[in-house]
């Protein structure tokens, strides 16, 4: 069986971690604890990341498509990305 690799392995390494923030530790042992009550993607840009830089990171075959939603594939992959990432954590 392969292992899957994170596509943002510091994300996947973040999210195993305990919070480091005061406020959150009583509640959460983990970052993906947390992740899963304020959403992945905002935690992922609380930590200075932008959501918008990895949409630009897509496949260029991705771009200025959309599925049948209309909702632009670069879109999607860059959720999926993050969605890997706190799967594998």
């Amino acid at each position: 069986m392969k292992i899957k690799k994170s596509p943002l392995p510091y994300f996947t390494r973040f999210l195993q971690r305990e919070p480091e923030d005061g406020n959150h530790i009583p509640f959460y042992e983990t970052n993906k604890q947390l992740a899963r009550d304020i959403g992945v993607r905002t935690l992922y840009e609380n930590l200075g990341c932008s959501f918008w830089d990895l949409v630009n990171q897509a496949p260029e075959d991705l771009r200025h498509t959309s599925d049948s939603n209309e909702i632009s594939l670069d879109i999607l992959w860059a959720e999926d990305q993050l969605q890997i990432a706190f799967d594998l954590a």
